[in-house]
């Protein structure tokens, strides 16, 4: 933290791995791809991970990753979740579909991540200047935990849960400046591990939930 404000106001990226509630991101490399859902099969380049608290992922990040993941990818394609076989003696194989939150390998390619942050420098370029695209359309939409509709609460009442979602946030508020410093810090952070991957042998990135 030397040389640094720790009390300036930020969307937080952090160094190394931190748990709770982050997701975490780094190059991985697939080593047996025949079920890419078994932590064995994956070798991952800790040394140049960051996390980033799983709210601000929903908030900020999640149109973009659902636009640049591929879910034909083999390593995607291969994350099996259960195989199993009938009395008929027929095997049975169901797979990790889509963008997945919790604990599961979600893999790119630098190609895709480079163009991901293509259209995350010129999201950063619209919010500064005022402009719009399709994804500054998307970030007004209030996402992530608070934004959730409840169904029970603990020492919440029928009505308090009423009246929470009847009034809980839809529309995100946050100052461009903050999701504008945001963008650069994390385009910035993205391609040093790609370039540090690459040059170690890891062909793919990782976003992993909490």
């Amino acid at each position: 933290m030397t040389g640094r404000d720790i009390f300036r106001k930020e969307i937080r990226i952090i160094d190394g791995h931190i748990g709770m509630s982050y997701f975490h991101i780094h190059p991985v490399r697939v080593v047996d791809c025949s079920n890419t859902e078994n932590w064995d099969n994956i070798v991952n380049m800790e040394s140049v991970q960051i996390a980033i608290e799983e709210d601000d992922v929903a908030q900020y990040l999640l149109p973009f990753l659902k636009k640049h993941f591929d879910d034909e990818l083999e390593a995607n394609r291969n994350r099996i979740k259960n195989r199993w076989t009938d009395d008929d003696g027929n095997e049975h194989i169901s797979c990790v579909k889509g963008f997945e939150w919790y604990l599961t390998y979600n893999f790119f390619t630098h190609e895709s991540i480079a163009d991901m942050l293509k259209d995350i420098s010129d999201t950063a370029d619209a919010l500064a200047s005022g402009g719009k695209n399709e994804y500054t359309v998307e970030l007004k939409i209030k996402r992530g935990l608070f934004a959730n509709k409840i169904i029970y609460a603990r020492n919440m009442t029928e009505e308090q849960i009423r009246e929470y979602n009847a009034n809980r946030p839809k529309e995100d508020d946050t100052e461009a400046e903050l999701i504008v410093d945001f963008y650069r810090r994390f385009i910035y952070r993205m391609e040093y591990i790609m370039k540090v991957g690459k040059e170690k042998g890891y062909d793919l990135i990782s976003f992993m939930g909490p």
